[in-house]
């Protein structure tokens, strides 16, 4: 039967010891200059981001969702309403096809995963001896874990990658109004709800033997009551046409980023699920 843990004992003596005392003091003090440098960056980046939201908020005007004013061509607008996908995304791996604005695949594996604890105790004359506990468990994990990376890979084998990898899909053709969403603002949209698979659902032929209904989405292996290592489970996500508020640039009939005088891009934002929210409470 295979090992479920490994533990591998290091002892170092006293001058090592001061040695990499004196190194991680060192150490510690570059850090404390390096955060104080981010400090003062950061507080700078964000200065500077209150200052083109205020510019933005000065220059934003109302628009209508349903007509598109050329007076605001080029000028930063607020329009809100509900969104209309035309169009359906499929994920023709698994046969699933549906009216959203995103769709997102989840699979996770079920594999050997290594853990590591450590423990370091003092000895006599100054030494120390450090304790490294490798542990093995199987569990579902959405990331592969290669198993020639172990400690110990002996009777830790998982595959070496995923039959089938996560993915996401995004409609091209998500209209607010008359005006067509662009890619970064469809991309900011991340109110995923689950997509509940039927038995309605027509599997591709490669995958009727193999994949089952189970808990919503598919099981690919023998038995999901008692996985065994390198089964699968599927899960679907969708983000469905919501009402939203955005701010962004006019161009002609979409949106793109805002650039202020002062040279900061005031990136296209969209809210999701807030279309009656003011530009004042926006900012």
């Amino acid at each position: 039967m295979a090992q479920d843990e490994v533990t591998e004992v290091t002892t170092q003596s006293l001058g090592s010891n001061l040695g990499s005392s004196i190194k991680g003091a060192l150490f510690g003090f570059v850090l404390i200059l390096g955060a104080f440098v981010l400090l003062w960056w950061n507080e700078g980046r964000t200065v500077e981001h209150y200052k083109t939201l205020r510019e933005g908020l000065a220059q934003v005007v109302e628009a209508q969702t349903e007509r598109i004013d050329p007076a605001m061509e080029k000028k930063l607008i607020h329009v809100a309403g509900k969104l209309l996908v035309n169009g359906t995304l499929t994920d023709a791996d698994f046969g699933i096809t549906t009216q959203a604005v995103r769709l997102k695949r989840t699979v996770s594996m079920y594999q050997w995963v290594e853990s590591k604890s450590e423990e370091t105790n003092k000895q006599l004359g100054g030494s120390t001896e450090k304790v490294t506990t490798y542990r093995y468990a199987k569990e579902w994990s959405e990331q592969a874990h290669p198993s020639k990376t172990f400690k110990n890979p002996q009777g830790h084998d998982n595959p070496a990658a995923f039959l089938y990898a996560g993915r996401e899909y995004s409609a091209t053709d998500v209209q607010l109004g008359t005006r067509r969403l662009s890619e970064g603002l469809i991309q900011q949209l991340s109110n995923f709800a689950r997509l509940e698979v039927t038995p309605a659902t027509k599997l591709p032929a490669p995958l009727q033997s193999k994949a089952k209904l189970h808990d919503g989405g598919f099981f690919i292996g023998q038995d999901p009551q008692n996985p065994a290592i390198g089964d699968l489970k599927v899960s679907f996500q969708t983000v469905n046409p919501e009402s939203v508020s955005v701010i962004a640039k006019q161009r002609g009939n979409t949106f793109e980023p805002f650039t202020t005088y002062n040279g900061p891009q005031f990136s296209d934002h969209v809210i999701s699920s807030e279309p009656s929210l003011t530009c004042e409470e926006w900012i």
